[in-house]
């Protein structure tokens, strides 16, 4: 049987699903116990396109990190980025603590 590849949306964790058995809506990562079947780990999410899914057809789902039985879900092999944004919030609030300490140098 052929394995697929999918990333946990939260922690990035790597996990090796059955192609023809996508997790279901109660599956949950192993390491950081987020749901799998969500939008965050979909295929067709895209926080550009309506309603952030690329389906034409989906209706909205507000919670993309949640589980949800929307029938399109196919998992996605990208990473998640969750912890990309928080070290990138780390690396925006130093800057600013420095911008405002040079500032202050200046006065």
């Amino acid at each position: 049987m052929e394995k697929k590849v999918m990333y946990c949306h939260n922690c990035n964790q790597e996990i090796e699903i059955a192609f023809s058995n996508f997790p279901g809506r109660h599956d949950d990562c192993l390491k950081c116990g987020a749901d799998l079947r969500c939008c965050a780990n979909c295929g067709f999410y895209d926080r550009s396109a309506a309603n952030e899914c690329k389906e034409i057809i989906s209706e909205k789902i507000s919670e993309k990190s949640k589980a949800n039985y929307c029938d399109y879900f196919t998992p996605s092999s990208q990473t998640g980025n969750n912890g990309d944004i928080a070290k990138k919030k780390v690396n925006f609030d130093d800057l600013s603590k420095q911008l405002a300490e040079s500032l202050k140098k200046l006065k």
